[in-house]
């Protein structure tokens, strides 16, 4: 398998933090859900510190959805991501603690180790498309 990697901009978002690390994604995107009046438009993202057990789900702000909805307004950190792709990812969720550790050790191979100072992100891209970025620097 050939490792994909991606140079991605910082990225302005609301979030709502999980009290409960992973555990807790779903009840966050709720929260976040509840306000916003529809997904139609939006780019969705889930950010995860494995470090900290710290989990955001998260909205991007732009021109066409300015509106904080309340919630914290924060940046997702760009930089170089390893990357895959999970279809189907609603029937799959439980797949993707797996592509997280494969990118992880595929990186590894490749001659690039983690970024500890910047989160793993789900993109959601569609409702049955998601690509996980793994944060990735390369080995000195």
């Amino acid at each position: 398998m050939v490792l994909l990697t991606q140079q991605i901009e910082d990225i302005p978002v609301v979030r709502v933090r999980s009290d409960t690390g992973i555990e807790g994604a779903h009840h966050a995107f709720d929260m976040l859900e509840s306000r916003m009046g529809g997904l139609k438009g939006r780019k969705m993202y889930g950010v995860y510190y494995p470090t900290k057990n710290e989990y955001s789900a998260c909205v991007m702000i732009d021109e066409s959805h300015p509106d904080e909805m309340g919630f914290e307004r924060w940046t997702i950190p760009g930089g170089l991501y390893s990357k895959a792709k999970l279809d189907d990812w609603m029937t799959n969720l439980d797949k993707v603690h797996t592509i997280f550790k494969e990118l992880e050790a595929q990186s590894l191979n490749e001659g690039y180790t983690n970024d500890t100072g910047r989160p793993s992100i789900e993109f959601y891209r569609s409702t049955k498309e998601l690509i996980c970025l793994f944060p990735i620097k390369k080995l000195a």
